[in-house]
């Protein structure tokens, strides 16, 4: 059985969808920090497209720090990546 707090991490977890992802070059590497990255496929351009989840917190730092983004909440973080 599942105790609360392993429940309420599952229901806090954000996901981004990132295109022409090219991994952690330079910056922090998203398992690392606790997150998962989950291929979706690959890109025209190169890269891959993927799904990165896990917790608000630490996904939203790994965006702003890693992805160039400045939103300071999912859906702005995903708003900024789809524009892009």
């Amino acid at each position: 059985m599942k105790t609360f707090n392993e429940i309420r991490t599952q229901l806090v977890e954000g996901k981004l969808k990132v295109n022409n992802y090219a991994g952690a070059i330079s910056g922090d590497d998203p398992k690392k920090l606790g997150l998962k990255v989950k291929k979706l496929g690959r890109s025209s351009i190169g890269g891959d497209n993927v799904e990165i989840s896990g917790p608000d917190k630490k996904l939203i730092k790994f965006a702003q720090e890693n992805l160039g983004v400045e939103g300071k909440n999912i859906k702005a973080i995903q708003k900024e990546l789809n524009a892009m």
